[in-house]
């Protein structure tokens, strides 16, 4: 069970731009799930909702924070207006 945990963690967190390895974990577990040591269609949704459970935070995080939030804390990623503009 921590194998599918771990793998939903780095896709969702790599579904709102944090540099994980999603796609490589998600490679490995199909080549587990083929020798028979995780169960594919268990995968699968664990992916599914991963990468919508992600998309949707950042969009979320865009939506509800955007020009606000990267103004305010822009400067810890060498953000300022002028860059926006």
């Amino acid at each position: 069970m921590d194998r599918y945990w771990a793998m939903f963690g780095a896709i969702m967190l790599e579904g709102f731009a944090v540099p994980m390895p999603g796609q490589t974990l998600l490679i490995v577990a199909s080549f587990l799930a083929s020798r028979g040591e995780l169960q594919l269609h268990l995968v699968l949704f664990t992916a599914w909702m991963a990468a919508i459970g992600g998309s949707n935070i950042g969009y979320a995080i865009g939506r509800h924070g955007g020009r606000k939030l990267v103004l305010h804390y822009g400067h810890y990623l060498f953000l300022n207006w002028r860059r926006l503009e």
